[in-house]
């Protein structure tokens, strides 16, 4: 493997021009490959485990199946979990993911939120965020056509409030399909507010499901944060477009899970990660937008090894780019690349959780792996970044930024 696997552009002058000048940008003003401009001899090896842990580290477990035979209304019981999405807010720090029964995406997956304390770590319980919306499967199959599943989408602040998005997916043909996007308040007192829609478009309950009314007045500004920053949930190509993106398409070829970052602090200037699903699909791919996300640039491949898996990713109070992915096909470890705001090279690489167990306690279709599908967060002190471990463990870890500035 060359040397310098893993490496990428942040030359942002032209893509900067009457921005921030001080932020590197992945990606931009490159040719066909996005790829870094070495300094000093600035070769970036990704072989093998990874050398220096994220400084100043600490990992929590949020969730894991207690055991018992999973049943809806036991969260704990549940044996799939994954997913994941971090936020904090008001001296408190939100986790959530999906959860099911045993089985990847099948009907009633749910999501699911737990919260903590940031000056005293102590995860609640999870709490139902999004109740099932088709009949709750214990040990159902996956990608069962005529049910419903959903997941985390992302948390969005609007209004000096946090309110977590999730997305709620038919499957038809065995692929998603996008039926609505929904939200729900996180309070300052760790309940939930009620939930409402926030995509326009009808939504039809099935039989015994509540129906979920959509807010005319909160709609339209989650609605808009939601759509660019989250990841999870949308259609299918093969399937009736949603009007939220999860998946885009280039030539004849298919990418996912896209991990959009402010790379200005002002929203003007964006870096938007994706996942290819196609073969070769080994590596993260790039797109960039200058004006907001009204219009992105074609997708180019950067050197970012990927597993494949989702990636996530955020800017730094200091301007760097900090982006956590999985390099490997076990999807361990699971690394924080920091990239330099002067736009040459990647600064430093971590490792966020390494030597995690990759196979399931309760095998499950689809289950499996080290810690992936991270969420990343910049929170008033602290870097979070949140994961799930083999699909039926959810973790988190608290990064102090001065450690990583």
């Amino acid at each position: 493997m060359s040397e310098k696997r893993g490496m990428l552009d942040l030359s942002r002058r032209k893509f900067l021009k009457g921005a921030v000048a001080s932020v590197g940008v992945i990606g931009a003003g490159v040719g066909a490959s996005a790829f870094v401009a070495g300094r000093a001899g600035g070769a970036i090896v990704w072989d093998g485990p990874l050398a220096a842990p994220a400084p100043g580290a600490a990992h929590y477990t949020v969730a894991a199946p207690n055991g018992a035979d999973p049943t809806e209304n036991d969260l704990a019981s549940h044996r799939y979990r994954h997913h994941t999405a971090v936020a904090e807010h008001r001296s408190r720090v939100w986790v959530a993911n999906s959860s099911g029964g045993t089985n990847e995406d099948a009907s009633g997956q749910m999501t699911v939120v737990a919260h903590s304390p940031t000056d005293a770590i102590a995860f609640s319980a999870p709490l139902q965020a999004v109740p099932p919306q088709s009949a709750f499967s214990a040990a159902g199959a996956s990608y069962t056509d005529g049910t419903r599943v959903t997941y985390p989408r992302c948390f969005v602040k609007h209004g000096g409030k946090l309110y977590l998005v999730a997305a709620v997916e038919g499957i038809s043909g065995g692929k998603t399909v996008g039926l609505a996007l929904v939200a729900r308040e996180c309070r300052d007192d760790g309940t939930l507010g009620p939930i409402f829609r926030i995509s326009t478009g009808a939504y039809a309950p099935l039989n015994g499901i509540a129906a979920i009314n959509y807010d005319a007045a909160l709609g339209p500004p989650i609605y808009a944060r939601a759509d660019l920053y989250g990841i999870w949930g949308g259609s299918h190509p093969d399937n009736t477009p949603a009007a939220w993106n999860m998946y885009t398409t280039q030539g004849a070829a298919m990418y996912a899970e896209p991990a959009t970052i402010d790379a200005s602090g002002d929203g003007s200037c964006l870096i938007r990660l994706w996942r290819r699903l196609t073969a070769p699909d080994t590596y993260v791919w790039v797109q960039h937008s200058k004006d907001g996300g009204a219009t992105w640039s074609p997708l180019r491949q950067t050197d970012i090894p990927n597993a494949p898996s989702a990636v996530s990713g955020a800017r730094l109070p200091n301007g760097k780019i900090a982006v956590a992915g999985n390099k490997d096909a076990s999807r361990d470890p699971l690394y924080l690349a920091l990239f330099d705001d002067d736009g040459l090279e990647r600064g430093r690489l971590f490792y966020v959780r390494q030597g995690v167990r990759t196979t399931p306690t309760y095998p499950g279709e689809y289950k499996g792996g080290g810690a992936a599908y991270p969420g990343v967060w910049v929170g008033s002190a602290d870097l979070w970044v949140s994961y799930s471990i083999a699909k039926e463990t959810i973790g988190v870890t608290r990064i102090p930024l001065s450690r990583i500035s």
